[in-house]
């Protein structure tokens, strides 16, 4: 199928990726779909609609067969990352079409997080204390350097949170090890090593940015809170920051980061911890923020992480305009619900107090009636994630504390074993 219309592929459009081709069609481009793998995973198949696409070519052969599959569309415009899997292959493609690129060069860095600390400590960047991992012997020597001090044990390579481990011995260390190595992570990588870092202590926050020609702008902070449950992390609710002192100092840091890591283009997702000696990386993904209610964010902002990332791949003027496109910003918290609950739901309760809070945006359940509920550990067993906008930060502050208070009683689930 050939268009004579703008022309743009996104390679494996899950998780916040779901929303760009409804956004890219009103600003006037078919919109096509590349499949890294040749089965989606069974975790980002919910996400997957292959009518909002004009095409869906899979990687199931060779890299050439899909590059000439791609060709053959047409003269593509763009090439962009749809979820984190999509990162490799959107780099190698875009490159090699000569288009708009972070090129290939350092893909590596992007997704492995030890490549990404070394490329940090090589630019002479903050980074945490970081080994990588493939024998128990190897893990002990870790483990030793580092203590006293708390340890991460975590994925190369992996997303959301998914088999992060904080272990205070090295007994942790070792059953954390023996649970993540060799096996098929979320975003369907066998985990052949892992990384063990240094836990950095401080107020974590997540920056999003988009890049255009090498140029970064800060498009949202958020004060990011997480529990830890079971030496792993479950995400809390991350606070949209409208006046953040900190501010300036993540901006310059994360401009350092980005150009470490060869950012050219496109959106980047960062989380940081700011230390008492200053900003300091967990990580950076060359991608948007994953399992966002754009709508929400653009009711209060005046854009998203998705629409600046379309403009990141079309002029500064673009980015520009979106960036001023509301000059009094809303209040923001987005959060996940938490279960301390497990067996099958049987009903859901409490939802309609939810949907009465005066800051009430949106809130997807990722589980319902007749779904087995597990405890909350982590970004992939939270049953939902919410969103409060209003003028007022008190309200949506309020508004948080009593979804909280619900929780730690009856809960938004009635389970039976």
């Amino acid at each position: 199928m050939v268009t004579n219309r703008k022309l743009c592929g996104i390679v494996d459009a899950y998780s916040s990726g779901k929303h760009l081709p409804a956004e890219l069609k009103k600003q006037g481009y078919d919109v096509f779909h590349i499949q890294s793998m040749e089965e989606i995973l069974a975790v980002d198949l919910p996400c997957f609609k292959a009518e909002n696409f004009i095409a869906n070519i899979k990687l199931a052969g060779s890299y050439e067969q899909l590059l000439d599959e791609v060709k053959a569309l047409g003269n593509i415009d763009i090439i962009m990352v749809g979820s984190e899997s999509g990162v490799h292959l959107a780099d190698k493609l875009s490159e090699d079409l000569g288009l708009k690129s972070n090129g290939t060069q350092l893909s590596d860095a992007r997704r492995n997080k030890y490549t990404m600390a070394e490329a940090l400590r090589n630019s002479n960047i903050a980074a945490p204390k970081s080994f990588l991992i493939t024998t128990l012997s190897e893990l002990e020597a870790a483990v030793k350097d580092i203590t006293p001090n708390e340890v991460v044990v975590k994925p190369l390579d992996s997303a959301g949170s998914e088999d992060v481990y904080f272990c205070s011995n090295l007994e942790q260390a070792q059953f954390a090890f023996n649970e993540i190595i060799g096996k098929v992570n979320l975003v369907g990588s066998q985990n052949t090593a892992l990384i063990v870092q240094e836990k950095l202590q401080g107020q974590q926050y997540i920056v999003n940015t988009v890049s255009f020609e090498g140029q970064h702008y800060v498009t949202e902070v958020w004060k990011d809170t997480r529990r830890y449950i079971e030496h792993g992390i479950a995400y809390d609710h991350e606070v949209f920051c409208l006046d953040c002192e900190e501010r300036q100092e993540l901006e310059a840091y994360i401009n350092q980061v980005l150009n470490a890591l060869g950012i050219v283009y496109g959106p980047c997702h960062s989380e940081v911890i700011m230390t008492d000696e200053g900003p300091v990386l967990i990580e950076t993904a060359a991608r948007m923020q994953g399992s966002i209610d754009y709508l929400a964010i653009d009711d209060a902002l005046g854009y998203s992480h998705v629409s600046m990332a379309i403009a990141s791949y079309q002029d500064k003027a673009s980015i520009e305009r979106l960036l001023n496109a509301k000059p009094r910003k809303k209040a923001l918290i987005c959060y996940c619900l938490i279960s301390e609950k497990q067996g099958t739901i049987s009903e859901l309760i409490n939802i309609e107090t939810v949907h009465s809070l005066k800051s009430y945006y949106s809130l997807e359940l990722w589980k319902n009636k007749g779904d087995i509920l597990s405890k909350t550990v982590d970004i992939y067993t939270s049953p939902g994630i919410g969103y409060l906008v209003h003028e007022d930060l008190s309200q949506v502050l309020a508004d948080m504390e009593t979804i909280r208070t619900i929780e730690q009683h009856e809960g938004f689930f009635a389970v039976t074993d």
